[in-house]
């Protein structure tokens, strides 16, 4: 899952960046994803495997199960800007203040989850911006049809 609390709020059209989806990649949205030319098409990889420090970094916002995904095999992508604070649920550890302290450096694995930041060959992708639980949805009638989740804030780098 992804949000956006501050910055351009954003449909597909309005992503920074679509990429062309990749044969094997599950995309999640909220996931950390990297924009990268391959045979001079831009495709959207998941996590930070390849080469992380040189390709345009960002956050998924479909799933691979999307009718957008499926229909046009298109994935968008918001890069890092330097302004936005997204909220994803995409975190390798469970998502606390504990576990993620206001503030922190991130950096994005290559499964796609994002972590703390410990070492200087990790790129900074943002600082945690707090974390919060969002309640759960239900219909008029009272069914639930999504549990409480718990979101990761993060101030994008640039």
């Amino acid at each position: 899952m992804i949000n956006f609390r501050k910055g351009t709020g954003l449909t597909l059209l309005q992503t920074d960046s679509v990429g062309a989806s990749v044969s094997g990649q599950t995309y999640v949205a909220g996931q950390y994803g990297r924009l990268a030319i391959n045979s001079g098409t831009y495709s959207v990889y998941v996590g930070a495997s390849g080469t992380p420090l040189s390709d345009l970094a960002g956050f998924i916002v479909n799933s691979s199960t999307d009718g957008d995904v499926i229909e046009s095999g298109k994935v968008g992508i918001v890069l890092l800007d330097g302004n936005t604070v997204v909220e994803t649920d995409q975190a390798y550890q469970t998502i606390s203040d504990a576990n993620y302290p206001l503030g922190t450096p991130l950096y994005g694995r290559t499964d796609g989850t994002v972590d703390t930041w410990t070492t200087s060959t990790q790129k900074i992708i943002g600082w945690v911006a707090g974390t919060r639980t969002l309640p759960a949805l239900q219909t008029v009638n009272g069914t639930q049809i999504q549990g409480t989740t718990t979101v990761l804030g993060i101030k994008l780098n640039s």
